[in-house]
């Protein structure tokens, strides 16, 4: 029996601290419930992991695998509230009132992230959290490592492995999580209880968690809080 190992990013958590992210991914994930508004859109975003410092090296395991990162957001960028606003506003991606934004030209764009580990149920640290996300000081120009992975539910393409578990956690996409080649598996949707919340994704190679305390001014969007009714 022959067993694959995927080989392109890391697999292990970084150390505390601050670093530069530089986006790699989007993907919507689909409606998720909250707390006092009802299903709300989500998206998720992905950056690979760059060192503060100049030359700004891109981070890696022990194994020369670059180390990456994901959070979910809301998806509405409507009103200066928006934690998605917020973050695009920190790696320097203008949007104006009564403008828009493309999220498929988002690639490269860098911020400073702080990210913070937390123990998984069996007192290991798998998870990765971003707890703020601010504006460099200076202007960098990294080019990316990693290739772009985009994807919206009307791609022809199976959304990318690393967005698939909060997918899967949607009350309206959850089929194409596992979608394969135009083969889709026998799938059942999330419960829709009243209260029933999708449970955080287990994801060790950057799957986001909700931090018990935030760092400062950027707070990072819970799983069942929207700034905005909207």
């Amino acid at each position: 029996m022959k067993f694959d190992r995927p080989t392109q990013v890391s697999f292990k958590p970084v150390d505390d601290g601050e670093c530069v992210g530089v986006l790699i991914g989007f993907s919507y994930i689909g409606m998720h419930p909250t707390k006092e508004y009802g299903d709300k859109a989500k998206c998720m975003l992905r950056w690979e992991l760059h060192e503060l410092d100049a030359p700004h090296r891109l981070m890696v395991d022990d194994e020369n695998l670059p180390n990456v990162v994901t959070q979910s957001f809301p998806a509405t960028i409507r009103g200066e509230s928006s934690w998605l606003y917020k973050a695009l506003v920190a790696h320097g991606i203008a949007v104006p009132g009564g403008s828009v934004t493309d999220s498929r030209d988002w690639y490269g764009k860098v911020a400073k992230l702080t990210v913070e580990g937390a123990q998984g149920n069996r007192g290991d640290r798998v998870f990765m959290n971003v707890v703020d996300i601010d504006p460099l000081e200076q202007n960098v120009d990294i080019k990316p490592a990693l290739a772009f992975e985009h994807w919206e539910p009307e791609d022809e393409n199976p959304p990318p492995v690393w967005a698939r578990a909060m997918i899967e956690k949607s009350f309206d996409i959850y089929q194409r999580a596992n979608q394969v080649k135009g083969v889709l598996p026998p799938a059942q949707p999330p419960s829709r209880q009243p209260g029933a919340r999708p449970a955080a994704p287990a994801a060790s190679q950057g799957g986001y968690r909700q931090p018990a305390a935030p760092a400062s001014g950027y707070r990072p969007p819970e799983g069942d809080d929207d700034d905005i009714p909207f």
